[in-house]
């Protein structure tokens, strides 16, 4: 009987050692994660498909240590701030800290704040939440990974996987884009825009698309004297009152050189008089560089 017994703890043990062993596969993750990252969407503007494609890559589809034993599945280092639990990991040093998470959910959360909340990603919240590829490049170029791949390798992951379907969650044009020859772009507010080509003026705009021009003159805070010009952004539908795709508590831009507040109105599709009244300008007021324009 002592045999018996010896043999079931035997195969009960090896039993779990495989059931231990068993990897969560890529359509597994993306299955249980897509919600969560499409809820993310919603309250940052982060498209989902680079949510899931950034914990795919750097959790190896939630199988890594810090996946299993931190919840952590995008990489997030400690940093002088974080006041959390912590596990250590080696990466570009040895035994570096890393934050955790009870839960999670917790960490698609934190990833939001995490890029919300950093200046040097503001350009990726001004860009057309369906543009992966584009938010792919910003990541590298803002420096989120060293991985000079990194890019191309969250990019692939996507097509791959076509998770840009879920970035369709948020896509509510009303306008067909093939009737502006595929140029529609849509902000990060949802009014949709066209960037004027060379030569192209917004008179010569409207008449091809049969708009009126004193309407576009009228979304785009333009007037018949504006120097409009290639590269700019002429919106085709009514800008929207305040910025409410990135987390409210971050809703602001520190204003650049070469910027002014027509500008800021246009790269967050805001209405000028409604950013004057947000931030409780005089009219005629000029922003300086440096100040933080609240957005929301």
């Amino acid at each position: 009987m002592k045999s018996l017994g010896y043999i079931f703890l035997f195969i009960s043990f090896c039993c779990q050692s495989v059931f231990a062993q068993v990897l969560i596969t890529r359509s597994a993750y993306i299955e249980k994660y897509a919600k969560i990252a499409i809820r993310e969407m919603r309250r940052s503007g982060i498209p989902a498909s680079i949510t899931l494609a950034q914990g795919i890559l750097e959790s190896g589809n939630g199988n890594s240590r810090l996946a299993k034993k931190g919840n952590n599945h995008f990489g997030i280092k400690c940093h002088e701030n974080w006041t959390g639990k912590t596990i250590y990991a080696d990466d570009d040093l040895q035994d570096e800290c890393f934050r955790a998470y009870n839960r999670v959910r917790k960490s698609f959360r934190d990833h939001s704040l995490f890029i919300a909340s950093r200046s040097r990603y503001d350009n990726l919240f001004i860009l057309d939440p369906r543009d992966f590829k584009s938010w792919a490049k910003g990541l590298q170029d803002a420096g989120y990974a060293t991985n000079k791949d990194y890019r191309s390798r969250l990019i692939n992951i996507i097509e791959n996987e076509e998770l840009f379907k879920y970035d369709r969650v948020i896509n509510n044009l009303k306008t067909k884009s093939k009737k502006y020859n595929g140029r529609l772009s849509m902000s990060p507010n949802g009014p949709c825009y066209v960037v004027l080509n060379i030569d192209e003026s917004i008179e010569s705009f409207a008449i091809e698309n049969g708009l009126s021009t004193e309407k576009l003159l009228r979304f785009n805070d333009f007037t018949y004297y504006t120097e409009i010009k290639e590269g700019d952004r002429v919106f085709i539908q009514k800008k929207a009152k305040s910025f409410s795709r990135k987390l409210r508590e971050f809703s602001t831009h520190r204003l650049k050189e070469g910027q002014d507040a027509h500008l800021i109105s246009q790269l967050y599709s805001i209405q000028l008089r409604s950013l004057y009244k947000i931030n409780d300008w005089s009219v005629g007021y000029r922003p300086k560089v440096g100040d933080l324009i609240k957005l929301e």
